[in-house]
């Protein structure tokens, strides 16, 4: 597989440099070059299933030591999920060792949302403070953003990233995080946020034991999964292409705007969407440089509320 580049943006003058790329410029010549593959990473093999959590374990705390600098204050944003709360729980003791506490910035909403959850959790508050009590040095502050415009968020974040972001409707509480983070004289903020595509992933469903499988889709739902998977990539696509007839309606993309841009058919042919013959495969798929923007999207907005923002889960030893 060769190294993928996306170096597109919304501004056809403008290209962006992809993730494990450096630039070479020169006058009159701009070189990019990959410098680092996911598919070159040899897979890590053990006999018995406590190895690969001890081994991950060693890596883990590793990843979030060499993120935490020598000096100045160091905080996180913390979730109920296991990304964000594996790399406080963890960051929270080294810091202790040199003397220092950490904040950690948990997003909760202005107004009660029993109303609305059905299923889902609608304020993460309580189990991250539950998180969170498991270290004595670990001090953790509400970012409700009640005073911040949603639609003015969106905005600003244009003006920031000029572009278009996924997820616009949080660009509001987290503005307020970074910007409150900074105000509180904090010089670095982990995150987890590349967790949910690299530590926590549970890995394609064909690669679960199958009474997982079974309790998960059943008998007939596993068969059609396994069945994708025999499928060549032109009929895959096909199949994506006849699945997503209609519009995008828990988007708030305009469908006249979705036809425009043929954003149906553009999204079927993504090989992202497409069935990975294993789990192996589908993490290169959406770890490979390129696959992802997320690293220049914070590094925006770490230029723009003033604080350094780094990710452990992001570390390659782990992903």
């Amino acid at each position: 597989m060769a190294c993928l580049s996306r170096p597109r943006t919304i501004d056809r003058s403008v290209d962006r440099l992809p993730p494990a790329h450096r630039l070479r410029v020169t006058p009159g010549r701009l070189d990019a070059t990959c410098y680092w593959r996911m598919e070159d990473v040899p897979d890590t093999r053990f006999r018995r299933r406590e190895e690969y959590l001890e081994r991950f374990g060693e890596l883990f705390d590793q990843a979030v030591r060499e993120r935490i600098p020598e000096r100045g204050a160091v905080a996180t944003t913390l979730s109920s999920g296991l990304d964000s709360g594996s790399v406080a729980v963890t960051a929270a003791p080294l810091l202790a060792a040199s003397g220092r506490r950490m904040t950690a910035y948990v997003s909760v909403p202005a107004y009660d949302t029993r109303a609305f959850e059905g299923s889902s959790l609608g304020d993460e508050y309580p189990l991250a403070v539950a998180t969170a009590q498991s270290s004595s040095s670990i001090d953790v502050r509400r970012i409700d953003a009640a005073d911040i415009s949603p639609i003015a968020a969106m905005r600003e974040m244009l003006a920031i990233t000029h572009e278009p972001e996924h997820a616009a409707a949080s660009c509001f509480w987290i503005l307020d995080l970074f910007r409150t983070a900074a105000r509180d004289g904090n010089d670095t903020i982990l995150t987890g946020q590349m967790g949910n595509g690299g530590m926590s992933w549970p890995g394609v469903v064909t690669s679960w034991p199958i009474r997982k499988q079974i309790a998960k889709y059943g008998l007939s739902g596993i068969a059609r999964l396994r069945l994708r998977r025999m499928l060549p990539e032109a009929a895959d696509t096909r199949y994506r292409l006849l699945r997503a007839r209609g519009g995008f309606p828990t988007s708030a993309i305009r469908d006249d705007m979705a036809r425009r841009l043929d954003l149906r058919r553009s999204r079927a042919r993504d090989p992202l969407m497409s069935s990975a013959a294993s789990s192996r495969e589908q993490r290169l798929r959406f770890l490979q440089p390129g696959a992802s923007r997320l690293g220049a999207y914070y590094a925006q907005i770490a230029a723009a509320t003033g604080v350094a923002i780094t990710d452990p889960t992001a570390d390659p030893r782990l992903v």
